[in-house]
């Protein structure tokens, strides 16, 4: 069954509506943002295949993703981008008042970069607020740190070994190997130290933990068990939410 909601027309809307109590929509944000060796749109395109495999197990509706973000010490680079504040917080509202329309009763985002989460955050309250929709939202890298180093036995990092993991899950014809140590090397983000730009686009969080690794069997791996747990995490939220009647 088709879940992306941009291929399905207003009948097959219509249907999923009629035939569900709860009606879920998943949304992937991400940002365009710099990231080493693998793709400007790496924080759009881990959510979006997370949404599209997630709804196919829990029979939620995927509403196209978001790809524009608030990007900040990455955005000298070439290819990033960034919106204003106000900008991505009015698109997540108008979406869901859409959504809220149609008689959806649950939001579901999924985001894929850190800069977007305040204002998530803050506009989800608002949403829950004032339209009464239910919004739900997962950072899935914080949500699978413990996971990460469970799996690859050292942290992540912006383009480090996590994201450029589930990229090699996903498109590895995207990644760019050969650029690695040639062109990009990573640095360690200090705490207390603050560059514009920062002054490489692959950011560790702690020395010697995080350099991308080439290992297509290890990545598929790691993306399936981010899956399992972000599902895990919904299906113990949804129950929770039955069980008080929202």
């Amino acid at each position: 069954m088709e879940r992306r909601m941009i291929y399905l027309n207003n009948f097959d809307i219509d249907q999923y509506l009629k035939s569900h109590e709860v009606k879920t929509v998943l949304l992937p944000i991400g940002t365009m943002e710099a990231h080493g060796i693998i793709p400007l749109g790496t924080d759009s395109i881990i959510p979006s295949k997370l949404a599209l495999d997630i709804a196919a197990v829990m029979d939620f509706l995927v509403a196209p993703t978001i790809s524009y973000g608030i990007t900040s010490s990455l955005l000298p680079y070439s290819g990033s981008n960034t919106v204003s504040p106000d900008t991505f917080k009015n698109l997540i509202w108008d979406i869901a008042k859409g959504l809220v329309k149609d008689g959806f009763n649950r939001l579901v985002i999924i985001n894929g970069h850190g800069g977007n989460i305040g204002e998530i955050k803050e506009i989800t309250r608002k949403i829950y607020d004032k339209l009464n929709l239910i919004c739900i939202t997962l950072n899935w890298w914080l949500i699978c740190s413990e996971l990460t180093e469970d799996h690859f036995k050292q942290r992540g990092g912006h383009g480090g070994i996590d994201e450029t993991a589930m990229i090699q899950a996903i498109c590895p014809e995207t990644i760019k190997w050969d650029l690695l140590e040639e062109k990009v090397e990573g640095r360690v983000h200090l705490n207390g130290v603050d560059s514009v730009p920062f002054p490489s686009t692959i950011i560790y969080y702690k020395p010697d933990q995080g350099k991308p690794v080439n290992d297509e069997s290890h990545s598929r791996q790691y993306y399936s068990k981010v899956q399992q747990k972000l599902v895990k995490i919904l299906q113990d939220l949804f129950r929770q939410f039955e069980r008080f009647n929202f």
